[in-house]
């Protein structure tokens, strides 16, 4: 049939695609563009006519060249996109590409919340981060939040601006009261993101995998995965600036007080991250224990390293994150269609993410951005999206997810931008706007080395400085109801179109994926009065604003627009308050409903999103508006209105919670009292203010009402007006000056205590002050006279009741009248001329007490009437009040001035009446307080000590009185002591007369010497009898029991050296005393002024210092610099600190120079072990020991073993100027009492007091780094080499604790040793075995390049093994020959044989049992247990299985030189090892006997005989060496408590245990001798049994010889080794705890827990009452005993038996510490129960909560932590929890979260504003923690005036202090840049203070010489 051919274009068949497809495939890389548009023309040609059709080709003809270039572009772009087809999984574009139905075109369909399903995995920017929620953002403008969902907080795992991709867990559409909300929650974790391995496909190397760090080796760090495989990181395979908390540092800082950056590289437990699979294990090895190695790479490469595999990967491979190349494939109406790995993988790129490719200018159709990609075929992109389910790839070239960095810095919300152009729309969600003001060229990137060359486009460069912002369609129109109004929406497509422009205004700026701003166009957002609360400014007028509601209180809502309102209280609509109808009329006319009014706001509270205004008419015309405290001045004027009317005045508030009081006195001076109420507007002026702290509303302002009565404030002097006005207490005001202005009445207590009322009174200003002066001061000042103070004695009536005691006011006092009798000032409140002129503060206290007036009157009495700062002594009498009656202490007595007393229950004190006037005894004051405490008594008789003071005394001259003469009694180096030959005058007894060395009269004395004094000594020709005359009195000092009283010639009392030398100045002295250990000279400058030069300051010469006594003597003249100033206790005078070495020693050292040091073991040495020097100039030096010499002369412990170091070692020495002077100040003849020195027996090389010679190396704020080294001497200062890997080192050991051994290679290098490698074998004590300062040879193991040392040092591992030190020439394997002997240990015993490890090897062979011994032995564990030292024979080697086969057949060693015998004669250093072998021989040897006893059983009967006698024997013997062994062990008597004295004991007893071990290896060797000759005689057979007992029995002889040595040379004492020693040593001293505590680790050694137990019985009945300590250590010792070995119920008996003799919170306390020394978890347990209880019976003791807080902090209870603080604060009193929450922030620092601590520590320093101890504590934590910055910011608030969020106001003596400290944390921890701005912000301090007189402030070593306030 025929078929006839269809016209037109004909369909090709599926061969001729196919043929087609592999020619183009095969000549694609030949054909030009040209060629490939032809091929397709041809192709597309008709099927009759072999060409297009003429229509077609008039078109092509006909259209322009563009049109024709870009279809041919298409064309191509088709082409391709089949060949494509054909190679790739998935279609074009990925998924979520759609055919537009209308165009025909590609659109890339974005990604819309209904596309979001569980498992669909996004790229994520970490935006918000706290402990229990994560906020992420997402592509497309999505928020995700993750919840916690394990045991690491989210703060823990993730850091803010992290990047890293999410799964979506779920995305729901919730409901709530605004409407419909959508909510995205996802999850980083890796057992959600890691799900295409979990099902045991393996990653591949290269491939990117999500972890999470589990915990910290030592080595790497283990991660977790999220499926059954692990991975480790390696130290070494981390790149970039990622470090890790060294243990000790994670305690002190923790990530919190890191910056971001730092934060962001901190590897910690619990932190997620992604990691690069190294190499994985092959699959028939995969599993729960398989390891995977990962690598972490730094961020720089990461951002530019392409991820892919080598392979192929699988679509659910991909993951967000991954960086590609890939080609363009299609172009798309809204983006791009690329495709990447080979062609294999598919996936588009939506134009909101052609960052700058896309263009600023043209429409979204136009063919601009696709010309840069037809040109560019290849570009760099990340995947930002990949779901699987619907095969969605999205792909970003946006620049900071390229860089994988922070987006550009966006516009500040709120800002309005005009004329900004849509650079894209998307109908029905919003449009994309570009801004008209650009980047900064700084914020700009170019990312031409990521995808090159697009990236050099002149379009992209361009595009890069564009800022853009989205606009949703909700906040682009007004009105749009959500897609309700398609016509909104068209209206939206049309206005908003591509290249229009529009003014926006930015909204928020949270997005961090795309990087846009969110903007608005609706014009009631662009034109809205403010944008959020932080518009609404204190003080700021807004006009029209619209009334949107009525309140039923009366007030008014305003409305500003998007959707923020603000109130308008009912007190603020009118300037007079009001409640008329006419005012409810006018109310409602002029605030009705969006009635428009004009408001300004009284203040907003921004958190709280809550505004208050006022409509007030003359607040919102107010000219004159206050809204801070700090900008107010004395006399400036404002508007404000009446918030409270008080019996102190007028409340009158202001504009942001300034307020003020004009107080009633005021108003009553202007007469205005009784004219304002609540709510009225009022004008007032400034009269005081005062900060009251560092808040903002800590502030005392006084005012006054606006009126020409207050003008005169204004032209007051400020300076004056400041000035205290001092009225002195006693002072006695006439009858009538008093006139009563007001009466308050008395109160009565709930608890039944009466409240004197008390009467105001106004006194004038000149009758109360010696100087009036009218321009300043008032002319009245307001006083008070409480109701107490009216008379003497009160009726009995009058103390219980209020009324009766108002009465008793009331017949004295009328209001307007005068009072009619004395009055005397009680209390001076000391305040300023301007807190009297304005009424603030306390008032003045007057009394009326007869009694007081007369005791001021009366001078000559011995009645004292007592003030501040009075002279006080024991003996005393004084009149005062009971002012309170208390019956836990006594009666509390009140004198003038607020000077009080007690007088004690046990003095009657509970029998005085309140408020009778008494006269009592002082029985002992205590200075060291201000004002002074004393206790007083009843009793006025007593013995009395003399009296001080300015009154004429009986026997005390006056200062100033001449006597005629005077006769010397007794002559000393400080002065000559001499008796009053005046007939005139009698002497008091308890007075002594002397003449200072300083002031003695030139032209007295003999022509000889008449004493031991230096011939320069001016007293030196003074002897006892000689009479001097016309001396004068200088001073009067009290000292002790006696009264001093100085006399001098008249020509010399003005011309004394005072007390007011300063540092620097010249001074001559006498020599007065020479220290006993020879520390320095004291020196008398003056009667009143002494001085101390040390030992260094007094010469440059070494042999001057080392014996001072042989070149100064007592009397001696010295002439030196005064150094400073130093104080003492006692009340005695302060002394100068000075030196003899010129003016060029007081400044400060430099690096380099060498000087003479004075060792001084007193202080303790920072980073021990190190060694202090006292250096001149009163500094200090420390020596580090590895410093002490150069490290080819290194000793051991060169410091001293402190092993060896008793109690007595560890007390101070003496060496404290304190003590000296205190000796040289009491008594002069104590200069010839025999000189006592505590030095420590074993010092080392450096004891106490020696000189040296060092160099300075480094200065420091409390110590100088100096060295003693040889070559740093002659000017060597270079830094020691660092060592390098598998250097032999020696180290002296710094610390040993559980977890190893710390060394000291060099002052910059330390070492770290594990417990493993400190020996070969077992070391049962590493402490004692390594202690502080011994010298050790050690091996580098490797450089820890994360850890660092606390100190700051580099730290390296160490192994002290010796095999590992001899590793270079121990045996190997390959070395081993048959034939050849060595020494080895027995490791492991089996049945059938031991293992043996070489000497010096890592070698072990098996000794089989049948090579065991020449016999055959059954049971190898019976002869050889394992650690016995053995000698082998190598028999056998196989080299395939690297087995060896050793002997141990005497046979093979009995021609050997060194046989077990010979050795024990001829090596004594081999004893211990043979005799080892010897006792398993003799074991081997006995056991065989028995075996052939038993076969020759029936030879004859004799012969049994003697060999059953024989094995009986030996089994006997041998049992009881077993029984003996066992008893020796005893029990371990390391049962968590210190037994001080144990140590000791063990340390005697060592050699005592070697010296047995000699003398029994030589019995050994004897008696082996002996053995063979009896062998050799009774044929071959050894008498084991024998030999035993004879060695036995020299041993006992050998310790009865040395018992009874020791018994008799007395060292038994020091080291008791039987009951009886102790119970010798305890009859001589039963109150030593010491001893009791040895004695019972004694019993305990024994394995007697029972005796134990009654030692401590026995030390409770016989240690005295008196002596606490040593009980409560006897106690914390039997409760050790018995947490150790006891049960629970003996623990609590013991503890209740505890609590009855000794205090009952210590021995709580101490428990507690045993028992988290126990260390179990039971023990934990019990501990937290044992607190728990301890919080409620002692829930006012501070260290309990303390102790508690302590414990959970460290077992990481931080929560827990937390609540107990809470309950802590409510149980303490307040004075005592500043102390817990300063250590409650400290621990925060150590264990939690340093911000919460920086809070706890603002808060304490806001509530106490004066504790300037807390700012210092604040500051040291965050020093500590390497915060300098935020130490910066702390110091800043504090200097900083102007700032209105001032941490606190110091005065100018503190914040000169403050600023010293400042400057050595920042010498210390910062540059000289910190040190430069330190000085300059004290400059600018100095310069914002107020002009007063100049001052100077010194800053180290500058002067900055300004104005100070």
């Amino acid at each position: 049939m025929e078929t006839s051919f269809p016209r037109g274009r004909r369909r090709r068949s599926s061969e001729d695609e196919q043929d087609t497809s592999k020619r183009s495939s095969s000549k694609s890389t030949k054909k030009s563009k040209k060629d490939v548009v032809q091929q397709k023309k041809r192709d597309a040609g008709d099927f009759l006519f072999g060409a297009g059709s003429n229509k077609e080709e008039k078109e092509d003809n006909r259209s322009s060249p563009s049109k024709r270039h870009k279809k041919e572009t298409l064309d191509v772009l088709e082409q391709h996109e089949k060949d494509q087809q054909r190679n790739s999984l998935l279609p074009l574009g990925g998924g979520g590409v759609s055919q537009s139905k209308k165009s025909g075109g590609r659109l890339i369909e974005s990604l819309g919340f209904s596309k979001l399903s569980p498992g669909f995995q996004l790229l994520s920017v970490v935006r918000e981060v706290h402990e229990d929620l994560a906020v992420f953002s997402l592509p497309n403008h999505w928020t995700g939040f993750m919840l916690r969902s394990s045991s690491w907080a989210c703060d823990d795992m993730l850091q803010v601006g992290q990047i890293l991709s999410v799964t979506i867990v779920k995305a729901v559409q919730e409901t709530t009261k605004t409407g419909p909300r959508r909510r995205i929650q996802v999850s980083c974790l890796p057992n959600k993101v890691n799900t295409t391995f979990s099902n045991g496909e393996q990653p591949e190397k290269g491939t990117l995998i999500r972890g999470q760090i589990k915990t910290v080796e030592d080595h790497g760090l283990l991660i977790d995965l999220g499926f059954s495989q692990r991975g480790f990181l390696s130290f070494d395979d981390i790149e970039g600036k990622y470090f890790l908390l060294d243990d000790e540092e994670d305690d002190d800082q923790t990530k919190e007080n890191l910056s971001r950056e730092k934060a962001e590289h901190l590897l910690g437990e619990g932190r997620v991250l992604d990691f690069i699979v190294k190499s994985s294990p092959s699959k028939g090895q995969q599993g729960l224990n398989t390891i995977m190695k990962l690598g972490l790479q730094s961020r720089e490469t990461r951002s530019a390293q392409i991820t892919l595999p080598d392979q192929l990967p699988k679509l659910h491979s991909l993951q967000p994150g991954i960086l590609v190349h890939t080609s363009v494939e299609a172009l798309a109406k809204n983006g791009l269609c690329v495709a990447f790995a080979n062609g294999a993988y598919r996936g588009s790129i939506e134009g909101q993410h052609l960052g700058s490719f896309f263009p600023a200018t043209g429409r979204q159709e136009s063919a601009a951005w696709r010309d840069v990609f037809d040109k560019n075929r290849s570009v760099t992109a990340r995947i930002i999206a990949v779901d699987v389910a619907t095969k969605i790839v999205r792909l970003s070239l946006m620049d900071h997810l390229l860089h994988l960095c922070d987006p550009p810095k966006r516009p500040e919300i709120g800002t309005v931008f005009e004329d900004a152009i849509v650079l894209r729309c998307d109908p029905g969600v919003g449009a994309l706007f570009a801004l008209p003001e650009p980047l900064p060229e700084e914020e700009a990137r170019n990312l031409g080395k990521v995808h090159p060359p697009a990236s050099k486009l002149v379009e992209y460069v361009d595009g890069q400085k564009i800022q853009v912002a989205y606009v949703h369609i909700s906040k682009a129109m007004d009105g749009y109801e959500g897609g309700k109004d398609k016509n909104m929406e068209a209206a939206f497509a049309k206005d908003f179109a591509p290249s229009t422009k529009h003014t926006v205004r930015i909204l928020a700026s949270s997005n961090l994926i795309e990087g846009f701003s969110s903007a608005a166009a609706a014009p009631s957002v662009v034109k809205a009065h403010v944008f959020n609360h932080s518009d609404l400014v204190p003080g700021k007028i807004f006009k029209q604003i619209p009334v949107c509601d009525h309140l039923d209180s009366g007030g008014i809502r305003v409305d500003f627009g998007l959707g923020i309102k603000g109130l308008i209280p009912s007190l603020q609509l009118f300037d007079q308050a009001s409640t008329s109808e006419y005012r409810a009329r006018v109310q409602k006319i002029k605030y009705a409903m969006n009635a428009k009014v004009d408001v300004r706001v009284v203040k907003v509270d921004v958190a709280a999103k809550k505004c208050i205004l006022t409509a007030k008419k003359t607040l919102v015309n107010a000219k004159q508006v206050w809204t801070s405290f700090s900008e107010l001045t004395i006399g400036q004027l404002g508007t404000g209105f009446v918030s409270k009317v008080s019996s102190r005045g007028l409340h009158v508030s202001f504009f942001n919670d300034v307020f003020g009081l004009v107080p009633t006195r005021n108003l009553r001076q202007q007469a205005l009292e009784g004219t304002y109420s609540v709510g009225d507007v009022i004008q007032c002026r400034v009269l005081y203010i005062n900060a009251k702290g560092n808040k903002e509303s800590a502030w005392d302002l006084t005012l006054a009402v606006a009126t020409d009565a207050s003008e005169d404030v204004v032209d007051m002097d400020v300076e004056k007006v400041n000035q205290v006005l001092a009225i002195p207490a006693g002072k006695v005001l006439a009858k009538g000056c008093l006139r009563v202005v007001e009466m308050k009445q008395s109160r009565k207590k709930a608890g039944g205590a009466v409240i004197p009322g008390s009467a105001i009174v106004e006194v004038a200003t000149k009758q109360v002050v010696d100087k009036y002066d009218e321009t300043t001061m008032p002319r009245s000042i307001e006083c008070r006279i409480p109701f107490d103070q009216l008379v003497d004695s009160y009726e009995s009536e009058c103390l219980d009741s209020a009324v009766a005691l108002d009465s008793v006011a009331t017949e004295r006092f009328a209001v307007g009248k005068t009072v009619q009798s004395e009055a005397i000032v009680l209390v001076d409140p000391k305040k300023t001329i301007a807190e009297h002129r304005n009424g603030t503060g306390r008032s003045v206290s007057l009394s009326l007490r007869q009694k007081f007036i007369e005791a001021s009157r009366n001078e000559k009495s011995d009645l004292l009437l007592p003030k501040r700062g009075d002279h006080l002594y024991a003996g005393a009498i004084i009149q005062g009040y009971v002012y309170n009656l208390d019956p836990r202490h006594g009666a509390f007595i009140q004198c003038l001035d607020g000077l009080s007393g007690l007088v004690p229950k046990s003095e009657e004190g509970l029998n005085l009446r309140l408020f009778d006037t008494v006269k009592l005894r002082i029985a002992s004051t205590d200075d060291s307080t201000t004002p002074p405490k004393l206790i007083l008594s009843t009793k006025l008789t007593g013995k009395l000590t003399p009296k001080i003071s300015n009154r004429k005394e009986e026997g005390i001259p006056p200062i100033g009185k001449i006597f005629d003469k005077v006769e010397v009694v007794k002559v000393t180096a400080r002065c000559a002591r001499v008796r009053i030959l005046d007939n005139d005058f009698t002497p008091n007894s308890r007075v002594q007369f002397q003449i200072h060395c300083s002031v003695v009269p030139e032209s007295e004395g003999t022509s000889q010497s008449c004493n031991n004094l230096h011939s320069s000594h001016p007293l030196s020709k003074w002897g006892p009898g000689l009479q001097v005359s016309g001396l004068q009195v200088l001073s009067v000092n009290p000292t002790g029991k006696f009264a001093v009283v100085d006399l001098c010639p008249p020509s010399k009392a003005q011309h004394t050296q005072s007390a007011s030398l300063e540092k620097g100045e010249k001074v001559n002295g006498f020599v007065s005393t020479i220290s006993k250990d020879g520390s320095g000279l004291w020196v008398e400058v003056s009667p009143s002024l002494s001085g101390f030069v040390s030992a260094v300051d007094a010469s440059e010469n070494q042999s001057v210092i080392e014996d001072l006594k042989s070149h100064f003597s007592p009397g001696q003249t010295i002439s030196g610099y005064v150094l400073g100033r130093r104080k003492r206790g006692n009340g005695r005078n302060d002394y100068l600190t000075m030196t003899l070495l010129g003016a060029k020693h007081q400044a400060a050292l430099s690096v380099g120079a060498v000087v003479l040091g004075r060792v001084n073991r007193k202080k303790n040495a920072p980073h021990p072990p190190s060694l202090v020097l006292d250096l001149p100039g009163k500094l200090s030096g420390r020596c580090c020991i590895t410093e002490l010499a150069d490290s080819q002369e290194w000793t051991n412990f060169p410091l001293g073993n402190p092993l060896k170091w008793g109690s007595s070692d560890i007390k101070d020495v003496q060496d404290d100027p304190d003590e000296d002077a205190a000796s040289s100040d009491s008594e002069d003849d104590d200069e010839d009492e025999k000189e006592q020195t505590n030095v420590s027996s074993d010092w080392g090389l450096y004891p106490h007091g020696k000189v040296v010679k060092c160099c300075i190396l480094k200065p420091g704020k409390n110590f100088y780094e100096v060295s003693c080294r040889s070559s740093r001497l002659k000017g060597d200062l270079s830094d020691d080499s660092s060592p390098n890997l598998g250097d032999k080192v020696t180290a002296y050991v710094d610390n040993t604790n559980g977890k190893g051994c710390f060394l000291r290679l060099s002052r910059q290098s330390e070492g770290r040793v594990m417990i493993k490698e400190l020996m070969d074998g077992f070391v049962p004590t590493p402490a004692s075995s390594f202690p502080p300062g011994r010298l050790v040879l050690g091996k580098i193991k490797g450089a820890n390049s994360v850890h660092k040392s606390k100190t700051g040092a580099n730290l390296f591992d160490v192994d002290l093994r010796e095999s590992a030190i001899g590793q270079d020439t121990k045996v190997t394997y390959d070395k081993l020959k048959v034939g050849d002997k060595y020494m080895g240990t027995i490791t492991r015993i089996e049945e059938y044989g031991a293992f043996v490890r070489l000497e010096g090897s890592d070698v072990s062979g098996l000794v089989h049992k049948s090579e065991c011994s020449e016999n055959f032995i059954a049971n190898v564990s019976a002869v050889y247990d394992p650690g016995d030292l053995v000698k082998v024979l190598v028999i056998r080697k196989s080299e395939e299985k690297k087995q060896l086969s050793l002997s141990m057949k005497a046979s093979h060693f009995a021609n050997d030189d060194s046989t077990d015998e010979s050795e024990s004669d001829s090596d004594e250093e081999s004893k211990d090892g043979m005799d080892v072998e010897e006792e398993k021989s003799d074991k081997m040897d006995i056991e065989m006997d028995s075996k052939a006893a038993d076969d020759d059983e029936n030879d004859s009967d004799s012969k049994n005989d003697s060999d059953g006698d024989e094995e009986s024997t030996s089994d006997d013997d041998s049992s009881s060496d077993e029984e003996e062994n066992k008893d020796e062990s005893g029990l371990d008597t390391n049962v968590g408590f210190d037994w001080s004295g144990g140590a000791a004991s063990q340390e005697g007893d060592q050699p005592k245990k070697a010296e047995d071990a000699d003398s029994s290896s030589d019995d050994d060797s004897s008696d082996e001798s002996d053995s063979d000759d009896d062998q050799s005689n009774d044929g071959g057979k050894t008498s084991h049994s024998s030999k035993r007992t004879q060695v036995a029995r020299r041993k006992e002889e050998l310790a009865t010889s040395q018992r009874e040595t020791a018994l008799a040379d007395g060292t038994a004492d020091q080291n008791p080794e039987t009951s009886a020693d102790f119970e010798r040593l305890l009859a001589s001293n039963p109150n030593s705890s010491e001893l009791w505590i040895r004695y019972m680790a004694f019993q305990l050694s024994l394995a007697d827990i029972g005796a134990a137990r009654k030692v401590a019985t026995k030390a409770f009945s016989r240690i005295e009452f008196r002596e606490e300590r040593d009980k409560m250590n006897v106690w914390c010792a039997l409760l050790t005993i018995e947490v150790k070995y006891g049960s629970e119920e003996s623990v609590d008996e013991t503890l209740s038996r505890a609590c009855q003799q000794v205090n009952p919170k210590h021995i709580h306390l101490r428990l507690c510490e045993i028992l988290e020394k126990e260390g179990s978890l039971g023990s934990f347990e019990k501990a937290d129960d044992l607190f728990k209880k301890m919080c409620n019976r002692f829930r006012s003791k501070k260290k309990v909560w303390h102790a508690y807080l302590k414990f959970l902090f460290a077992r990481d209870r931080l929560s827990d932590g937390v609540d107990l603080s809470k309950r802590a604060l409510k149980s303490l009193p307040k004075h005592k929890r500043v102390f817990l929450m300063s250590h409650f922030g400290q621990l925060l620092y150590k264990y939690g979260s340093v911000e919460k601590a920086r809070a706890v520590f603002e808060a304490m320093l806001r509530d106490h504003p004066k504790r300037t101890d807390l700012l210092t504590v604040f500051i040291d934590q965050e020093v500590k923690h390497g915060e300098m910055q935020y130490v910066r910011q702390i110091c800043g608030r504090v200097v900083d005036t102007s700032n209105p969020d001032r941490l606190m106001t110091l005065n100018e003596k503190r914040m000169k202090n403050f600023f010293k400290r400042w400057y050595d944390v920042e010498e210390k921890h910062g540059s000289e840049q910190d040190c430069e701005a330190v000085k300059a912000a004290a400059k600018r301090y100095v310069d914002s203070t107020a002009e007063l007189e100049p001052t100077e402030l010194l800053v180290h070593d500058i002067d900055v010489t300004k104005y100070w306030f």
